[in-house]
């Protein structure tokens, strides 16, 4: 029994590397047509200019992200004073070396 189910599995990997599978050819067309019909072309601004050009395309929807992920709010703790002296002096320094 076990030999038998060797015996086939490995005949079925033979027949898949030589013959190839029967749906690639169905799922390369599907995943060609997706990537086709999810570029982007063209865009609308807020003027109603349609923007057609790659590098104007990118710099509106860097800016329309960036405002989106910007916070309205105030940070909850002031940021910290990078104005602070160090403690150890080099004299201080000198005699710990």
């Amino acid at each position: 029994m076990l030999f038998n189910q060797r015996y086939w599995a490995q005949f079925a990997r033979k027949q898949r590397l030589i013959n190839g599978d029967r749906n690639s050819m169905f799922f390369h067309k599907i995943a060609s047509v997706r990537k086709r019909r999810c570029n982007i072309v063209r865009i609308k601004d807020e003027a109603g200019v349609w923007l057609d050009d790659i590098k104007s395309i990118k710099d509106k929807f860097i800016l329309e992200f960036s405002c989106r992920v910007k916070s309205s709010r105030s940070p909850l703790w002031p940021p910290p004073d990078l104005s602070i002296l160090p403690l150890v002096t080099t004299e201080d320094n000198l005699e710990l070396i």
